[in-house]
């Protein structure tokens, strides 16, 4: 009994479902033989600055009637807008009214009499007096800047004299150039004397600094008492007493002689 009340039930709905979805299929109806239903349909939306247009059409057969029917169009959304002086860098305008929907300006609130830009617009006045600045290369150490015009009125500054090609204060700037130093002299070191190196800035020969170069040891690998590398005398003497002073003595005045030689080179 259970079974067949269920199956009863899943007929049922899938009837219901059936006679739902029959309309969907069915033709439209014969346009000479129905009675018609009509509703409004609309083809084209109104503005505030166009008009709209709409048709009759029959929800049975869908038949047409009173085509291209207007709409009239829909009122303007005016807000205030305040006059403005105008400036030696920028435009003003008269005390007038925009539509914020089309953003048309009217002379009035009722938005029933046009302007044209002409009309509300109020031309930028010409500069006074443009302050000239010639250009400055920039150095290592210091910023430059460009060619420019500046105006005390409006506080602009511009690119050319008439005052014409707006540009901002960080556009007048050339940033300092910083150092590149690069090798440019090189002496070699010795056993008496350091070597050095020399770099120059490549953006200003003026900068420079020198590196010194440790002197390197003395060497007396042949054992001939003299150095290899510059011939002075070295201290390695045995002898004692009357003799060794004597050559202490002897190895004094050939390093002095070397001294004097080196300086004279």
């Amino acid at each position: 009994m259970k079974k067949a009340k269920s199956l009863f039930s899943v007929l049922f709905c899938i009837l219901m479902l059936l006679s739902c979805m029959v309309p969907a299929f069915a033709e439209d109806a014969d346009p000479t033989t129905c009675e018609h239903e009509w509703q409004w349909v609309v083809d084209k939306e109104a503005t505030c600055t166009e008009a709209g247009s709409r048709h009759e059409e029959c929800t049975q057969c869908h038949a047409k009637q009173n085509e291209n029917t207007p709409i009239e169009m829909t009122a303007h959304q005016p807000k205030s807008v305040a006059a403005k002086e105008p400036t030696c860098g920028e435009a003003g305008n008269i005390a007038c009214y925009q539509c914020k929907t089309c953003g048309q300006y009217f002379s009035n609130e009722a938005c029933t009499q046009e302007l044209s830009e002409a009309n509300y617009v109020v031309a930028k006045l010409d500069h006074e007096t443009l302050a000239h600045t010639a250009a400055v290369k920039a150095t290592c150490d210091s910023d430059g800047n460009v060619e420019y015009w500046y105006c005390a009125v409006c506080g602009n500054y511009y690119s050319d004299a008439q005052g014409t090609a707006k540009i901002t204060v960080n556009e007048t700037i050339e940033p300092a150039l910083g150092h590149n130093y690069v090798k440019t002299d090189e002496t070699a070191e010795s056993c008496v004397k350091e070597g050095t190196i020399t770099y120059t800035c490549s953006h200003d020969p003026n900068h420079t600094y020198t590196e010194s170069i440790p002197t390197i040891a003395h060497a007396d690998n042949d054992g001939d008492g003299n150095c290899d590398k510059c011939g002075m005398g070295m201290n390695r003497n045995n002898k004692t007493g009357i003799a060794g002073f004597f050559a202490k003595i002897g190895m004094f005045f050939r390093n002095l002689f070397w001294f004097f030689n080196e300086l004279l080179k």
